[in-house]
């Protein structure tokens, strides 16, 4: 598995909290299996490509957090796409709460880029066999059990392979 992938930008994350995020590990190890792959945090990625500075960064996700109000996160089925850090993903449901989030986030950054929301469970350059396999073995109705709240923003420092990124930075929600 070639994870010589390498960034040097932030991104801005959705990640479910302990509990949630424990049932969607046991997923992620439950699909892995076919495969030896890269293990990464279960997030979405609200906003990536992020080239400005840290404080510059806060100071956006700090906007954001105050004017959003705590969602649910939920997924509708399994895709794949060529791209390495989509191979293997789950789409979430295009909610009002979600999208809202990603447009306000985007005029704060100065982006307007298409928002496709989803949770990559597989990094990597897999081989459509193998993708088929993978997607195969995955059941609908335990993708659509999968959900979490969004209570908080993360601000990983993309920089380096993804073994090498680190959230540097949390804010709750604010607007309750």
């Amino acid at each position: 598995m070639d994870d010589s992938v390498s960034l040097k930008e932030y991104s801005l994350w959705l990640m479910p909290e302990r509990e949630e995020a424990e049932i969607i590990k046991s997923f992620f190890i439950k699909v892995r299996r076919l495969i030896n792959t890269i293990a990464f945090k279960p997030h979405v990625t609200l906003l990536g490509g992020l080239t400005l500075s840290e404080p510059q960064i806060i100071e956006r996700i700090d906007k954001l957090a105050a004017e959003t109000a705590p969602f649910r996160v939920f997924f509708t089925e399994a895709g794949e796409t060529e791209g390495f850090y989509k191979s293997i993903f789950l789409k979430c449901e295009e909610t009002e709460e979600l999208m809202e989030m990603n447009k306000y986030a985007q005029e704060l950054f100065s982006t307007n880029n298409p928002y496709i929301p989803h949770m990559s469970v597989i990094y990597g350059d897999i081989d459509p066999t193998t993708k088929k396999e993978i997607l195969d073995s995955i059941d609908l109705l335990t993708i659509q059990s999968l959900a979490f709240n969004v209570d908080s923003i993360f601000l990983c420092k993309a920089f380096g392979t993804c073994d090498e990124w680190e959230i540097i930075y949390e804010i709750p929600l604010k607007n309750r």
